[in-house]
């Protein structure tokens, strides 16, 4: 297998985990702060 593939292989599976990981995250901060709050954080 060519390295270059296989590099953008495992780039893909990190940026699947961390993004499968960001729903259950902001779902358990959304339980601790109100949500215009955490918005502000987010994007402020």
């Amino acid at each position: 297998m060519n390295p270059h593939r296989l590099k953008a292989y495992i780039l893909l599976l990190i940026v699947a985990v961390i993004w499968g990981i960001a729903g259950p995250v902001i779902k358990f901060t959304l339980g601790g702060f109100p949500p215009l709050l955490f918005l502000t954080y987010r994007f402020g």
